[in-house]
Formats: structure tokens, C-alpha cells, sequence
């Protein structure tokens, strides 16, 4: 018994006087950032990380913060190589994975993001590391680096208002008077040329009859008695006496033309009935056979 009280105070005698014997404490914090100003919203930065004594599995993540309190906004690069969004909503297993507890150092990438340009003013920000435990179920957070956000001021797009519409005052158009149309005028018939009537010839024998007419009557003595006609000519009749019969002769032989051609014409009407009616009597005694 006495042995082992002996060993027991001799071994605390030991530990408490061996001045190389140092109790070691997790920390870890940010060491560098690759940039001093970030001028785009999708500018990709590099952040080293110094661990000492990682207690077990851990998931890190790092965000901007505008002042101590103010709500973290950002993007990180997880070990997937995907854009995870910083939000209090988010799960940290979604973060960068560390499961090596002799991890010394990591390199984390992270960037504004366009969605959270809006919301932001240009200034100094700062940049702060966070590590969660394996169960998410609680969290340290690292030193803070500052870091300046000169982005460019986005253009407000104006916005355009309606001009009222004014009601025009309806004016009077006038009503155009219209012109009348012309009445074209008729054209004129042209009257047929009325035909010339053929100019009748003198018969050659009375012509001639009219030429031997002598200008004194001869006397029966010294003539001898001469005839009353010449030729079928009356020599007593004068010349309009002559023409008058011509014309008289054509007006009759033009109306025994006129007669002809009636009764010819009477005649083959005839003919023509006749045989229609022979054709139409066979018809019916066909059909009545």
C-alpha cells in the first residue's frame, strides 16, 4: 500500500514540474486572403485557413459580413467543386469536409454572387471562417480579415411614365360636295347612204332615132312621104317622151322580177309542207305499227 501511494506522488511530482509538458487547445484562423479589393460580383477569391489540433470531422465554411452582427452573405466552393450559397437555412454538410484530424491548413474559395449585389453598399467588409462539428450541432467562428468591395453601381433602369392621354377635340370635316358626272351624249346614228339608182341606158336604136330628127320637116316633094317611126321610134315624140318610156319598161320588167320570185318562193313553201307533212304521217304509222 504504501508502494503504490509512494508511485502515485512521485508520478505528480513528475508531470507538474516537467516544464515541457504543454496542454494543446483547437484553433484555427485565417492566415491569407489572395486579394485586397474584389471589383465583380462573381470575382473568385482564395482564403487560407491554419488549423491546430482538429478535435474530429468538421465541415468549414467561410462568408462576408458588413460589421460584428450584421447577416453573412456569400458563396463557397465545396469539395465537389459546386457554389454552395451561405444561409442560415443551409445544412453545413453542404460546406467543405474535412475528416482528417492531422488537417494543418485548407484553402477555401468563396465570391459575392450576383444575387447579393443589390443589397449591398461599396465599403470595407469583413471575411470570417466558421467550423461546424460533424453533427452541424454547433459552431466556432475564426478571426476576421478585411477585405474592400468597390462594385460597380448598377444603372437604375428608369422607369417610363404613361403620358396621359388627351382627348382630342373632333374637328368637322367637311362633307365634299359631289361633282356630277357627264352624261355622255348619244352618239349619233349614222343614216345608211341612200343607194344611186342605176342610170338607164337609151336604147341605141332610139338614141340614134332622136340624133336623125331633122331641124326643118322635110317636104313630101322633095323627101318623098317618109314614114312615122324610124326604127320602132316615133320621130314626132320628143326626148323626155323617150326616157319616160324607158323607165317605164324597167319598172315593169322589175316588177315581173318581184312576181317570179314570189311566186317561187309560194311554190317551194308549198313543197316543203308537203313534205313535212308525209314525214310526220310516217312517224305515226311507224309508232302505231
Amino acid at each position: 500500500m504504501r508502494k503504490i501511494i509512494c508511485l502515485i506522488t512521485l508520478s505528480a511530482c513528475f508531470l507538474f514540474s516537467n516544464p515541457f509538458i504543454v496542454f494543446a487547445a483547437f484553433s484555427f484562423n485565417i492566415s491569407n486572403v489572395d486579394t485586397e479589393t474584389i471589383s465583380d460580383a462573381e470575382q473568385e477569391i482564395a482564403v487560407d485557413i491554419e488549423i491546430n489540433d482538429l478535435p474530429s470531422e468538421s465541415y468549414f465554411r467561410i462568408a462576408f459580413q458588413k460589421s460584428s452582427g450584421a447577416t453573412y452573405f456569400g458563396y463557397i466552393k465545396n469539395n465537389n467543386g459546386d457554389w454552395i450559397k451561405i444561409d442560415s437555412s443551409q445544412s453545413c454538410k453542404n460546406y467543405y469536409h474535412i475528416s482528417d484530424t492531422n488537417t494543418k491548413s485548407i484553402t477555401l474559395s468563396a465570391k459575392i454572387g450576383q444575387d447579393n449585389v443589390n443589397n449591398l453598399d461599396n465599403g470595407q467588409y469583413d471575411i470570417k471562417a466558421k467550423r461546424y462539428t460533424a453533427t452541424c450541432s454547433s459552431s466556432t467562428d475564426s478571426n476576421a480579415s478585411m477585405i474592400q468591395i468597390n462594385l460597380p453601381i448598377p444603372t437604375p433602369t428608369p422607369t417610363n411614365t404613361p403620358t396621359p392621354s388627351l382627348t382630342p377635340t373632333p374637328t368637322h370635316t367637311p362633307t365634299p360636295i359631289k361633282t356630277p358626272t357627264p352624261t355622255k351624249a348619244p352618239t349619233p346614228t349614222k343614216s345608211p347612204t341612200p343607194t344611186k339608182s342605176p342610170t338607164t341606158t337609151n336604147s341605141p336604136t332610139k338614141i340614134s332615132a332622136i340624133s336623125s330628127t331633122p331641124t326643118t320637116k322635110p317636104t313630101t316633094a322633095s323627101t318623098g312621104a317618109l314614114p312615122t317611126s324610124v326604127l320602132g321610134a316615133d320621130i314626132s315624140s320628143s326626148p323626155t317622151d323617150l326616157l319616160q318610156e324607158d323607165k317605164n319598161i324597167l319598172v315593169k320588167s322589175s316588177s315581173e322580177k318581184k312576181n317570179y320570185f314570189i311566186s317561187a318562193a309560194i311554190i317551194l313553201g308549198a313543197i316543203l309542207l308537203i313534205a313535212c307533212g308525209v314525214i310526220i304521217y310516217r312517224k305515226r304509222m311507224n309508232q302505231e305499227l
